[in-house]
């Protein structure tokens, strides 16, 4: 279908996650890339986008496509813990706190979030919160 319709917003972004379970990056960087300028509104293609940048360490460029799906689609729990996943990453705890409990708010209670939550709290030196936090993460899927 990408071949008949190129515009195929959600064609585009299925085979770039195809392409990317198949470890085949730059072919599936592509078909985000293609799927982002086919309907800049559509909030997966700015989520798969964002965890293709991750993978290649870009975590500036994954926190915008982040954040890019959260001004699409505000209840996006992924994005919010992407989002503060990536933030953590770049060693900006303060910031990432928000967007991690704002995963777990909208339902997403994950061992990564948890996880994330409690590295952020320890690096902004709350201990017991931290510690909190990863006994949480041990005892999630």
């Amino acid at each position: 279908t990408v071949y008949k319709s190129p515009g195929n917003v959600r064609a585009l972004t299925d085979l770039g996650l195809a392409l990317f379970k198949a470890q085949r990056y730059d072919e599936a960087h592509f078909y985000y890339e293609q799927a982002v300028k086919a309907d800049p509104q559509y909030p997966n293609a700015y989520q798969n986008l964002g965890v293709y940048w991750i993978q290649q360490g870009q975590l500036r460029e994954a926190e915008k496509c982040f954040r890019n799906v959260i001004a699409l689609d505000a209840r996006n729990a992924k994005a919010y813990a992407n989002l503060g996943l990536s933030l953590v990453e770049q060693g900006r705890a303060a910031e990432a706190v928000e967007p991690l409990r704002r995963a777990i708010a909208l339902g997403l209670e994950r061992k990564a979030v948890y996880q994330g939550l409690g590295r952020a709290s320890l690096q902004l030196g709350k201990k017991e919160e931290g510690l909190r936090y990863l006994d949480k993460a041990r005892r999630s899927q």
